[in-house]
């Protein structure tokens, strides 16, 4: 089965309708897509009425309902997401709305309207009801303006705006997030590398189904794909940053579906705190047509906002300059021109993409986020004792971790070399043969007292119970629901037996999983 994601829309009761084509297999109603999602109807729209069916097939558009989390472009089953690229906001206003607004109704307009343009990002803080917006410019203000008042009619307007900042990591790091709360357990170990400039967030797996099940596998991928990660130097949006999945474990009994979602971000965040962040801000290039008699003025101005520039052609009368900056520094710089120039000058400038900060020490005073007050992105794991949940914060955590990063030592074997004569080596098979020229000389036997046999106490140590635990696994009928593939969970479902057991005799025990099929592989031993 696959499909692909065009529109989202609401429907009756602010239903959320996810408008697919089929392009290969059949999706049948009550299936399920993924961990958490499932198609409750299969809706054939003709116009404004629908006709609901039992199945869809290869080229039909239909629209379903019950899925919470896809997105416009996003891919169903074998179809992969391939979002088009979008113009990035720059730029982030705070929504003003009128005293006395039904704050739950305004929000709940925005959350829909976010959903049916995934290029009108929001941020919205239930606890304070602050509403932000990412809005690239005028005439996308005024249609977000006109779609709130028609659906629940509040006239809204906009804040100053407010530059959007990005956040990447200068070097490799790992990080790891634990999350056992009582009844919980989840465990991720990552990977963040750095990426060029404009790659964006790249998730990559590096785990096996020996070490971690594809559910919980994809449980993790899911999390950190769909997370918007935050940098620790301005809470702003992370990029340029390839995630990797490079360990996980979780437990048959207490693990639950939030649980990785939980670690894989506490996981990221641990990483980000222990490597060094790079602040970003967006950059446009420009252009600048002033008279002549303006020149060293323009020049002057470019400099000091620490432009990147050339002259591209000085004519007569006028000088057209070219180059690249910062848009903190050269958004509002047209009403300089205008002054300086009498209204003869000319600028403008299209967006290039984010790069360094060359202020990143005034900016991040100047915001002052801390990111271990940051609750909504915490960088400390939970763990469990005595039957209750305590929090260790990021620096201390790796101390408490389950997964152990196993280190390959390599040893080298040292061989000295001897160089010989040959007159050496015939003296010396001349000694060694000559010993023995008497040899059937008789020889008086020397005759020794017999040792007296002293008794020896015997100690006795303690019992131990060695067990085989694949022998186990594919002798023991209860482990013949479990698929060969799925030997992580037959492993951990084994390991709860012999616990049990062995706090019932109170005796020790190993348990051997050996790995004689795996080249390098010396098994695992829990005891």
């Amino acid at each position: 089965f696959g499909a692909r994601v065009y529109k989202i829309t609401m429907a009756e009761n602010h239903t959320r309708l996810t408008h697919v084509k089929i392009t290969g297999g059949i999706l049948h109603a009550k299936q399920k897509l993924g961990e958490d999602e499932k198609v409750d109807q299969i809706r054939l729209y003709h116009g404004s009425k629908f006709n609901m069916v039992e199945e869809a097939y290869p080229g039909m558009v239909v629209a379903l309902k019950g899925l919470e989390n896809f997105e416009a472009g996003d891919g169903l089953g074998f179809e992969k997401t391939q979002k088009q690229p979008m113009l990035n906001a720059y730029m982030d206003y705070r929504l003003v709305y009128p005293k006395g607004t039904d704050l739950l109704t305004l929000m709940a307009t925005c959350r829909e309207i976010s959903e049916e343009d995934p290029a009108l990002e929001m941020d919205i803080q239930n606890e304070t009801g602050q509403i932000d917006v990412h809005i690239m410019g005028e005439m996308q203000m005024e249609v977000f303006q006109k779609r709130i008042l028609d659906r629940c009619g509040v006239s809204v307007g906009f804040s100053t705006g407010r530059i959007l900042y990005h956040e990447t990591i200068g070097e490799t790091v790992k990080g790891a997030g634990h999350f056992e709360p009582l009844r919980h357990y989840a465990e991720v170990q990552v990977r963040l590398d750095p990426l060029e400039r404009g790659k964006g967030i790249l998730i990559v797996n590096k785990t096996s189904s020996d070490q971690l099940s594809f559910n919980w596998q994809n449980a993790i991928l899911s999390a950190l794909s769909t997370k918007k990660h935050r940098g620790v130097l301005t809470g702003s949006e992370l990029t340029d940053v390839k995630i990797t999945l490079i360990a996980g474990k979780g437990h048959l009994k207490h693990t639950e579906g939030g649980d990785f979602r939980q670690a894989a971000s506490r996981a990221v965040r641990q990483a980000l705190m222990k490597t060094s962040s790079i602040l970003l801000e967006p950059y446009v290039r420009f252009e600048l047509t002033v008279p002549n008699e303006s020149l060293s003025k323009a020049l002057f101005d470019l400099e000091s906002k620490k432009a990147q520039f050339e002259i591209q052609d000085s004519g007569d009368s006028r000088s057209i300059i070219v180059g690249r900056g910062c848009i903190r520094l050269l958004a509002h710089y047209q009403n300089e021109v205008n002054a300086y120039s009498k209204g003869q000058g000319r600028f403008s400038f299209q967006p290039d993409g984010y790069d360094v900060c060359q202020d990143t020490d005034e900016i991040v005073t100047q915001i002052g986020y801390d990111p271990e007050m940051d609750m909504r992105n915490p960088s400390s794991s939970v763990f469990c004792a005595n039957g209750s949940g305590f929090t260790v914060t990021w620096d201390k955590a790796d101390e408490y971790m389950d997964i152990v990063e196993e280190k390959v030592e390599s040893t080298l074997a040292e061989h000295r070399t001897y160089r010989i004569e040959e007159d050496e080596l015939k003296r010396i098979f001349e000694r060694s043969t000559s010993n023995n020229r008497n040899f059937n000389k008789q020889s008086n036997p020397i005759k020794k007292k017999p040792k007296e046999e002293k008794p020896k106490a015997i100690k006795h140590l303690p019992a131990c119970l060695v067990v085989d635990g694949y022998n186990m696994i594919f002798s023991w009928d209860v482990f013949k629901d479990y698929k060969e593939e799925e030997l992580a969970i037959s492993r951990e479902k084994l390991l709860d037996i012999l616990f049990n057991y062995q706090a019932f005799t109170g005796e020790k025990m190993i348990v051997v999983f050996d790995g004689y099929k795996v080249k390098d592989n010396l098994g695992t031993i829990y005891s």
